[in-house]
């Protein structure tokens, strides 16, 4: 069940949808205005980039990208700094776990590899749902990092970002 009215998850004020898109998931509710306003904020935009799953990579990239060509404000953008693998925002992780532990995403292990693979839980997709009805524009520039980040193979990813992108390749592992 959608709340129309603005309800903002309570149990965890760390963990939460922007307030528009809350979905009844089994949490406390609290209905605020309905006339107010909310902006998204980065977990929404975190939760929709991921869909039906992506590696950590991805995820990082995907939202680096979002961050440097949307015209997102800054509370919805994550800030990166150069890293081992290129641009890279430690808080990810951390909303990441937020979101698993808000029961909107999962997280699977990848047959042979030595990280996971996140995507949406069914609570996650109802509330993906609900924030993408809402969202504006900028939703057609994530779609299209989306895709761009998984048809491409890891070493064409990161090429293209570090092309495009060389101080955030500064303190890379990766051989161009």
């Amino acid at each position: 069940m959608i709340h129309r009215a603005n309800p903002r998850l309570t149990h965890d004020p760390d963990v939460r949808i922007s307030a528009r898109h809350a979905v009844n998931i089994g949490c406390r509710l609290r209905v605020n205005d309905p006339e107010e306003e909310e902006p998204m904020n980065r977990r929404d935009w975190l939760l929709l980039l991921i869909a039906d799953g992506l590696d950590p990579i991805r995820i990082q990239k995907g939202m680096f990208l979002f961050a440097q060509e949307s015209d997102a404000p800054p509370a919805e953008r994550y800030a990166f700094e150069p890293y081992n693998w290129g641009p890279f925002a430690q808080v990810i992780y951390t909303d990441l776990e937020r979101l698993q532990e808000a029961g909107l995403l999962e997280r699977e292990s990848v047959a042979g590899a030595s990280y996971f693979r996140y995507r949406q839980s069914p609570a996650g997709v109802q509330t993906a749902e609900a924030v993408r009805e809402t969202a504006p524009p900028r939703i057609r520039k994530l779609d299209d990092i989306r895709s761009r980040i998984t048809h491409l193979d890891f070493n064409s990813l990161l090429r293209s970002v570090y092309s495009d992108h060389p101080d955030y390749a500064s303190k890379s592992l990766f051989s161009k």
